[in-house]
C-alpha cells in the first residue's frame, strides 16, 4: 500500500515524515511531550497559548492524529522528535 493509499484509506498517513511537521511545531510538541503545560510552553517561547494549542492542532492534522494522546504516541512510535 502506498503513502496515498493509506491516506485516502484511512485518512491518516501510514508512516509520517518529519517533515510534516515544522521546526516550531517540533519544539512545542517535543516541550508538551516533556510535560510542560501549554501554558508554560507558552511562556517559554514567548508567543500565546491560543498560538501553542493551532499549532499542535496543526500537527494533529498533519498527521492524522485525532487527539493529543494518539499524536504523542505517532510522534515516538515515528521517532519525529
Amino acid at each position: 500500500m502506498t503513502r496515498r493509499e493509506a491516506v485516502e484509506t484511512t485518512g491518516r498517513p501510514e508512516s509520517p515524515d518529519r517533515e510534516a511537521l515544522t521546526g516550531v511545531q517540533r519544539e512545542i510538541l517535543a516541550l508538551l511531550c516533556s510535560g510542560m503545560t501549554d501554558a508554560a510552553v507558552a511562556r517559554t517561547l514567548g508567543i500565546s497559548t491560543r498560538t501553542v494549542k493551532r499549532h499542535v492542532r496543526q500537527a494533529m492534522e498533519h498527521l492524522g492524529a485525532r487527539s493529543r494522546l494518539e499524536l504523542g504516541i505517532r510522534l515516538g512510535r515515528h521517532g519525529l522528535l
